[in-house]
């Protein structure tokens, strides 16, 4: 069966726990990641050498991706009016975790905290010399999305009144818009598919409980597992069922 799962944000122990529960219970589970690999939790590296070495794992493109992609690369899939280049992004996008993300590629904090503080282009080159030549491979080959017959996973929007997206599809909205409440109960025009998102976290939705909203022909995963009670979830689309994680690895029970 297939399982998609939402933002990871550099939390490997949580990874690793949510896809050893799914395999043992589906062993012929195909996991599809909605994106946000790195930024913010502590083990950005572990987490795609871990996708970078899965056979049974697809994933596309978030946010977070695309900014480090910036930094490693010089490039980005969805360029954001606020982070106009590499060097000003540098210190732009500090507040949203980044610092954790050069710490686990071995650059000494006090070195990565000074360069986030006062970022100049050799500064920059000195922190993506630690980032190996597969990774930036990785970032670079990330589609906007995956597309089947009866699902589609985008990072964070596709407009309800669209048809599907296309691995064609590039608009900025895909890795950056978030859904109105509203949204979720509209129909679809969608093709008979069920779209899946990460991007926005659930809690921000004012709901309850921090589980995915499995709304009409919409799916949103992002259960904050970064935060301090977050939790790494995943769907199963032929079923429904939803396995979490608390962000330190344990298995949700409820």
């Amino acid at each position: 069966m297939r399982w998609v799962i939402g933002d990871i944000h550099g939390m490997l122990t949580a990874l690793e726990t949510l896809l050893d529960v799914v395999r043992n219970a589906d062993p012929q589970a195909r996991f599809i990641c909605c994106g946000d690999y790195v930024n913010r939790g502590p083990d950005s590296r572990g987490v795609i050498d871990l996708l970078i070495h899965a056979d049974d794992i697809t994933c596309i493109r978030g946010n977070h991706d695309d900014i480090f992609q910036l930094f490693v690369t010089g490039e980005m899939w969805g360029p954001e009016p606020k982070f106009p280049d590499p060097v000003a992004t540098l210190g732009g996008f500090a507040p949203f975790g980044v610092l954790t993300t050069w710490v686990s590629y071995g650059v000494p904090r006090v070195v990565a905290a000074h360069v986030l503080q006062s970022p100049t282009a050799d500064g920059l080159r000195k922190l993506v010399e630690f980032v190996p030549a597969e990774h930036r491979e990785f970032l670079r080959n990330l589609p906007s999305c995956h597309v089947e017959d009866d699902l589609f996973v985008v990072h964070a929007y596709w407009s309800p009144k669209s048809a599907p997206p296309t691995p064609a599809s590039r608009l900025q909205r895909m890795l950056w818009q978030r859904f109105e409440i509203t949204e979720l109960s509209k129909p679809k025009n969608w093709e008979s598919r069920t779209g899946y998102f990460g991007h926005t976290p659930i809690l921000s939705y004012d709901l309850e409980e921090n589980l995915p909203i499995q709304g009409t022909d919409i799916v949103l995963l992002d259960t904050g597992c970064c935060m301090p009670d977050g939790r790494l979830s995943a769907v199963c689309h032929e079923t429904g069922q939803v396995v979490q994680v608390h962000r330190i690895g344990e298995v949700v029970d409820e």
